[in-house]
């Protein structure tokens, strides 16, 4: 799970994130893309997937946003909100960086 989000997220131009040591969680840096909360909603409303504002862990988290992706018992659930949330990121990732 964790390698599947890593490969699918960081090869995102924009996205960074190193691959999560815990089985449940990664921090992913969007910085590039726009601020925690513009980001935070964007992927709630284009692929619904809710994450947490990484803004709300302090102010080093601005930038980051975590996603929990070990609360989804079925694999195919959760690559399915992965990819989710990979095409919001790229499509993001296209109007930021490559107007």
């Amino acid at each position: 799970r964790r390698q599947y989000l890593y490969h699918k997220l960081s090869a995102i131009p924009g996205v960074r994130m190193e691959m999560p040591q815990s089985s449940f969680l990664a921090w992913v840096d969007v910085s590039a893309l726009g601020d925690s909360a513009e980001i935070t909603a964007l992927l709630a409303r284009e692929a619904r997937c809710l994450v947490n504002d990484g803004h709300s862990y302090g102010r080093q988290g601005e930038g980051h946003i975590r996603i929990v992706f070990g609360c989804l018992a079925d694999d195919n659930a959760l690559q399915d909100a992965v990819d989710r949330i990979a095409a919001a990121l790229l499509a993001r990732s296209r109007q930021v960086l490559h107007p």
